[in-house]
């Protein structure tokens, strides 16, 4: 196990990039995943969303490419463009310290040469983009492959991109396997017993989360206007907001437009410059609402999230930690809320069993969120309490009315209070990294 980056003895220019991105300590699943990369062991990682997958694979990966080989030595398959598009940006940082290295981007939107074999030493792509260009346009070349990552694996699996994956998987006949994803879903079991059997698993449990989750019951059964009262409630940096299919994306974005929330909009419909140029608005803090689907979003690392509201449950419900996930990456903290009915409790259970912790919030008067001790299953009724904590307690009678308390009122300031600073740092960071990548484009 290593403390530090420098114990690993990456050469130079692997060690610059490692500088200019301030990482010092590998974060856990890159402790365990690079030793076996390195050596070129097939490995599974499964980690929470945002815990450093993409460097676990990219780094002994870019390490062991041979620069004087201007042909494919590793192929990175993702569920979504914009996944590709990211990891993509984050060779870019390496190819400054390396200009013998390329990569090919294989993705809708993209142009490529039909006579001519990819000379890159990477290719990142999704797995239909990535089979036509081994199968129908023979310009991908697997001869002298080192490596093939199938990044977010669950969600390849979950889009139906089998069959592909499977079709790709007879063409590669040498070099090593990783697999790297937030979780392992049934549908997964039968193509790791196929392909990978005795491949070793590193699975990081019981990590320390930067989330806090939080469930809000559905207020007198109107889903959108609870959604209304979480955003009058909160005063997020940037917070996003999933549904879980694109007409109820579109409708909430509407709404919530027409009501005077300036909110952005992102789902699969949209053309790949209209992502781009909207992507682009979003970094640039135009908004302080976005509007998305799953698709999407699982695709997209969007710097400064401070809070996830999920309007509804995602049909595959392991899909809501992808969501959580958005929020609280590296070392900043996040909230996530999660509107539900008492018709779901018996998924909210299931959620619970795969260690979410959750706490729990009602309303009061449309205003006051109202932490409460448990889920619970009955009408609930708002009384005062002598504890530090507001308890909302089980009755089937009218809700009684009260005052918030010294000791309420003193920690909305103080929650206040570090809200307001906690935005300030994810401001602060993200102006450090513009005024960086403007310095850096300058002195090119």
């Amino acid at each position: 196990m290593s403390n530090k980056f420098n114990d690993y003895n990456f050469n130079n220019s692997i060690n610059n990039v490692l500088n200019n991105l301030n990482f010092n300590k590998p974060t856990k699943i890159q402790n365990e995943i690079i030793p076996y990369l390195r050596k070129a062991i097939n490995v599974v990682g499964i980690s929470q969303t945002g815990s450093g997958k993409t460097h676990a694979f990219l780094l002994p990966l870019i390490e062991n490419i041979n620069l004087d080989l201007n042909k494919p030595q590793a192929i990175i398959i993702t569920p979504t463009r914009e996944l590709a598009w990211q990891i993509s940006q984050a060779i870019d940082m390496f190819v400054k310290e390396i200009p013998n290295l390329k990569y090919d981007l294989l993705v809708g939107g993209t142009n490529l040469d039909k006579e001519k074999d990819l000379s890159s030493q990477i290719v990142i792509g999704t797995p239909g983009r990535i089979l036509d260009a081994i199968n129908n346009r023979h310009i991908l070349k697997l001869n002298e492959l080192k490596y093939t990552i199938l990044d977010e694996a669950d969600m390849i699996f979950d889009n139906n991109f089998i069959k592909e994956i499977d079709k790709i998987m007879t063409y590669i006949k040498n070099g090593c396997f990783g697999v790297f994803s937030a979780t392992i879903t049934p549908v997964m079991h039968p193509f790791f017993k196929k392909y990978f059997e005795g491949i070793k698993v590193i699975e990081i449990k019981d990590q320390q989360s930067n989330i806090e989750h939080n469930l809000i019951n559905i207020y007198q059964n109107d889903r959108y206007l609870t959604l209304k009262m979480v955003m009058d409630n909160i005063n997020p940096y940037l917070c996003l907001i999933f549904a879980s299919t694109k007409d109820m994306v579109n409708e909430i974005h509407q709404k919530l437009n027409n009501d005077g929330y300036k909110c952005a909009l992102l789902h699969g419909d949209l053309t790949a410059r209209e992502r781009t140029k909207m992507i682009k608005r979003i970094n640039n803090l135009d908004f302080n609402y976005v509007v998305a689907s799953d698709i999407v979003a699982r695709g997209i690392d969007i710097d400064g999230v401070s809070h996830i509201i999920s309007y509804d449950l995602p049909k595959e419900l392991v899909y809501y930690i992808h969501r959580a996930g958005r929020t609280g990456r590296a070392d900043y903290t996040g909230i996530s809320y999660l509107l539900y009915e008492n018709s779901e409790l018996n998924k909210i259970d299931w959620l619970i069993k795969n260690n979410i912790t959750f706490n729990y919030y009602l309303f009061n008067e449309k205003k006051l969120l109202i932490k409460t001790n448990g889920l619970k299953r009955a009408k609930y009724q708002f009384k005062s309490t002598s504890s530090s904590d507001d308890v909302v307690k089980i009755n089937n009678t009218k809700k009684k009315k009260v005052k918030p308390n010294y000791k309420k009122k003193h920690r909305e300031v103080l929650e206040k209070a570090l809200r307001k600073e906690h935005q300030a740092k994810i401001k602060e960071r993200i102006k450090k990294q513009r005024k960086q990548r403007k310095n850096e484009h300058r002195s090119q």
